[in-house]
């Protein structure tokens, strides 16, 4: 009799898990930001704020270091491979640039300066060198084994500079979009007024822009709408800031409030993912938000709306019980399993499932043995609810199990 009673009690949380997962909001983690217009960028082994100063986290935002190690305008942060990462600074009284280096973030070294530059705004990375741009949109300056300048697309500042394969892409002023294949012996420039943060997923570039998500066709010189949009607005939404998660695409939109959503590759939807940030309107910056290891972290400084609140804040993208239904194909009913389940059968082919816990942390990686089985050790777990999940590019399928 109480064991039947367990059932009922894990079946009854297990619904009311699910649907009250699906509210779940930012975790508010400081109410400290490095300056009136916090720039969030994922480098130096985890996330980095900075303005003023620059801040940095390896735990999503609950604890922030202040870099002490930066001297004069602090204006990009970057990863090269192998753990390195690389800081430059600016000084507007002498022009100058200062380049650090890091291995591991937690201190840094300045390692060269360039003399009568204008101010940083961007930097983008190959394997062996790296490529600056300034508000001069008119110079690239490119930096491996020797120093050279290249010849920019135009005078106007480049808000970002992204290098994809062997082609550079720029964010000219938030009015164009610049492409050069030749490292700059020639650009073709798209107008584009309105655009914002440019993301690189599978060699495809996204920018988000004050009419949604946009999609760079580079051959048909053209920026195509990606998603469909269910928001209380009419048309697509100002996206203000884009990233991905395990080959997903995010982003923050101002849908009255500043909401995440999600791409459903499924449905070409974007589905709202829990709560919006209480926050109407905030300072504006060349990057809100971030996503490193499944967390968004955002920072903003409010300027409409509760003002106090403003600070950084964490979106733990890794609880499956939290993401919109809409995210997800339940392909199987819920099931209860025993203690003596060693496998469980999926039907799909993913190398890998995740067992998740009520909390939306990882149990166990459960092995794909072939034929949709993957390995599952129910020995070893606790009574409760769990969640496995197997996830590719393209699809994510969840299945609820229960063990009393």
């Amino acid at each position: 009799m109480f064991r039947h009673l367990l059932v009922l009690v894990l079946g009854l949380a297990l619904g009311q898990s699910f649907a009250l997962g699906q509210a779940r909001p930012w975790i508010y983690r400081s109410n400290v930001l490095p300056g009136s217009s916090p720039v969030v960028c994922n480098a130096a082994g985890g996330i980095v704020v900075f303005d003023k100063i620059a801040m940095r986290t390896i735990d999503h935002g609950f604890t922030l270091d202040t870099v002490r190690d930066l001297d004069q305008d602090i204006c990009a942060f970057v990863d090269f491979p192998g753990a390195i990462s690389f800081a430059v600074t600016y000084s507007s009284a002498s022009r100058t640039v200062w380049s650090y280096f890091s291995q591991g973030g937690n201190s840094w070294s300045k390692i060269d300066s360039m003399m009568n530059v204008d101010r940083p705004t961007s930097i983008a990375t190959s394997q062996t060198e790296w490529f600056m741009a300034t508000e001069n949109g008119s110079t690239i300056y490119r930096v491996g084994e020797t120093s050279t300048t290249i010849k920019g697309p135009s005078s106007e500042p480049i808000r970002q500079l992204v290098l994809v394969g062997s082609m550079l892409v720029a964010n000219v002023n938030g009015q164009s979009i610049a492409t050069s294949t030749d490292f700059g012996m020639s650009w073709k420039t798209l107008p584009a007024e309105g655009i914002g943060p440019m993301h690189v997923l599978d060699g495809n570039v996204y920018v988000a822009s004050t009419q949604g998500v946009k999609k760079l066709d580079v051959d048909a010189g053209t920026l195509v709408p990606v998603g469909v949009w269910a928001v209380a607005s009419p048309g697509a939404p100002l996206t203000l800031d884009i990233d991905s998660y395990l080959g997903r695409l995010y982003c923050l939109a101002l849908d009255g409030a500043y909401q995440l959503f999600q791409l459903d590759p499924g449905t070409t939807s974007w589905v709202p993912v829990g709560q919006p940030l209480p926050c109407r309107a905030a300072a504006a910056s060349p990057s809100i938000m971030t996503i490193e290891s499944g967390w968004a972290v955002a920072a903003i400084n409010i300027t409409e709306g509760q003002k106090d609140t403003s600070g950084v804040y964490a979106y733990d993208l890794n609880d499956f019980s939290s993401v919109h239904e809409g995210a997800t194909r339940d392909t199987y009913p819920s099931r209860i399993i025993d203690r003596s389940t060693t496998a469980i059968e999926l039907g799909v082919e993913n190398p890998t499932a995740l067992l998740i816990d009520q909390s939306g942390r990882t149990v166990m990686q459960c092995p794909h043995l072939g034929d949709g089985r993957y390995q599952l050790s129910a020995s070893t777990l606790a009574a409760g609810v769990y969640t496995i999940v197997t996830q590719d590019a393209l699809s994510r399928t969840v299945q609820r199990l229960l063990v009393p």
